[in-house]
């Protein structure tokens, strides 16, 4: 990775030079990257830690080869085998965190954790992949997940559209929602669709709206869990549906 493609990779995201200082990510080299992850590949690095502060891994963006074709089961990213990694933050805001009084942002992916806590100055988390907050074969929330204060406390999920149209997402977002309500928090949900129906995350959400736009949302979840079912969850999940949430 280059450092013309490390800047178009931040930028494609919006993310600023100091936003990438704050999260320490950084660009390793085929050596570095084993040492980090067991993985001989160049590519952007996001270290990842626990709420004392103290790395306990991360997971590397494989460079993109010029001329290489994209094969199918090419993982979009690696980290050390037998790895767990279930949250991930900026060491910075874990005062904001592990206070309950505040708001908590949750997202899916690191580079759009970045980007929305670099447009709110607020608490956000992310996890990499809709199921990967718990631990397989068992209920609730996984790892660092049980030292976040949430009871009593103001959730705003914000899931990649296609949480609204790929029934798998939604049932991985539906089952981490539940795992927040059963530790006590208050959780909502953001819808970011637009009305083309193309799947972006929140990342493209603020490339293409702002920060503001994205404000009005959260000011009008599209749901909000306040008992231990999902009874009233709305079911339409058509364009018709997309049009009606951003009108």
């Amino acid at each position: 990775m280059s450092a013309e493609q490390y800047t178009n990779m931040l930028s494609e995201s919006g993310i600023s030079e100091q936003s990438a200082r704050e999260y320490e990510l950084s660009y390793l080299s085929p050596e570095e990257a084993d040492a980090a992850c067991g993985y001989k590949e160049a590519g952007l690095f996001f270290p990842y830690y626990n709420l004392k502060g103290y790395r306990t891994g991360g997971r590397l963006k494989p460079e993109k080869k010029e001329g290489e074709e994209k094969k199918k089961n090419r993982a979009r990213y690696l980290q050390a085998r037998g790895s767990s990694l279930h949250l991930y933050f900026s060491r910075e805001r874990i005062p904001q965190i592990l206070n309950p009084d505040e708001t908590l942002y949750i997202t899916e992916g690191e580079k759009k954790a970045i980007r929305l806590g670099q447009d709110l100055g607020a608490p956000v988390i992310s996890f990499p992949g809709c199921w990967n907050w718990k631990t397989s074969g068992k209920d609730g929330l996984a790892g660092e997940w049980e030292k976040v204060p949430l009871k009593d406390r103001n959730v705003i999920f914000i899931p990649d559209s296609d949480f609204f149209l790929n029934p798998k997402v939604r049932e991985g977002g539906k089952a981490f929602c539940q795992a927040l309500f059963n530790r006590g928090a208050r959780v909502s949900i953001t819808d970011i669709r637009d009305e083309d129906g193309e799947r972006q995350g929140v990342d493209d959400f603020l490339l293409k709206h702002g920060t503001e736009e994205l404000k009005n949302r959260m000011d009008s979840p599209w749901w909000v869990l306040e008992k231990s079912d999902f009874s009233n969850m709305p079911r339409d999940l058509s364009n018709s549906d997309v049009e009606e949430a951003i009108t």
